[in-house]
């Protein structure tokens, strides 16, 4: 029993994470923390972020491996940065329009470097305080029974904030998680 519930606990369709707080300039924006979820093949964010209103801030850019393969897709984002982070074969790219936020857009990432614009997305930002806003987002019908995901603020090189710091973060299909409890 104790077993089944510390698996539970470890491997989830949903997670919080908070990120380093003021890991980035006062003049950029920065994330605060996280709800991240995956239930059905649709992936859901909730994110947190500071100052993204009041200070020089480019697009969220969210990258997905749907796929579980980590030779598909990009594996750094240095396509669109100065700085290359490791994104582990990322195939889906949201980029957050925070100033349009119904105008955000999804492409498909291929391994050469390219991208293909394939739909806008929806998603709602909320201003919570006077420095602190809400996004949410839904993506629906993903292929992989286990996703990986990191997001990537300010394309500006190092005052970039990236969530999470180190490791992508790491979500199994809800409908997967009771084939880990079979005897």
């Amino acid at each position: 029993m104790f077993q089944s519930i510390l698996t539970l606990i470890l491997v989830s369709s949903s997670i919080f994470l908070s990120d380093t707080p003021n890991d980035v300039p006062q003049h950029y924006a920065d994330f605060v923390s996280g709800r991240f979820s995956y239930h059905s093949h649709t992936f859901s964010l909730q994110i947190h972020v500071g100052r993204l209103f009041q200070n020089y801030s480019g697009p969220i850019y969210i990258f997905i491996n749907s796929d579980g393969d980590e030779n598909t897709g990009w594996n750094n984002t240095g396509y669109i940065s100065e700085d290359e982070f490791e994104l582990w074969g990322a195939d889906l790219m949201v980029v957050v329009n925070h100033r349009y936020p119904n105008n955000s857009a999804l492409y498909t990432l291929n391994s050469d470097g390219s991208r293909v614009f394939l739909s806008t997305i929806p998603c709602s930002i909320v201003r919570t305080t006077e420095t602190l806003s809400r996004i949410v987002l839904v993506l629906n019908n993903l292929p992989g029974d286990t996703i990986t995901v990191k997001l990537f603020m300010n394309e500006e090189g190092n005052w970039g904030d990236i969530f999470p710091d180190n490791h992508p973060i790491i979500l199994i299909n809800d409908t997967q998680l009771s084939n880990l409890y079979r005897d």
